[in-house]
């Protein structure tokens, strides 16, 4: 059984909430099951996180969620 942290909790609930259009990349990582430093990388040398876009905001980056959801097959969205 896996152990799910509190802010893997958080990034669960906004990628399951129909407010959130996107999330931050740490928060991505999480669902993804990758570490920051590793996202960060892969970002870096590829401009996708596992074939999802990302939109760079200053030194910010962000995963649109309807991508990522599609991606580890979210289709229920809280209410």
């Amino acid at each position: 059984m896996t152990h799910q942290t509190p802010q893997y909790q958080q990034a669960k609930t906004l990628l399951e909430s129909p407010e959130t259009l996107t999330l931050d990349a740490p928060e991505a990582a999480l669902l993804l099951g990758i570490s920051k430093p590793h996202c960060y990388q892969v970002i870096a040398e590829t401009g996708s996180l596992a074939g999802l876009p990302i939109i760079k905001i200053g030194n910010r980056i962000k995963i649109p969620v309807g991508p990522l959801r599609a991606l580890l097959g979210v289709t229920q969205l809280a209410s």
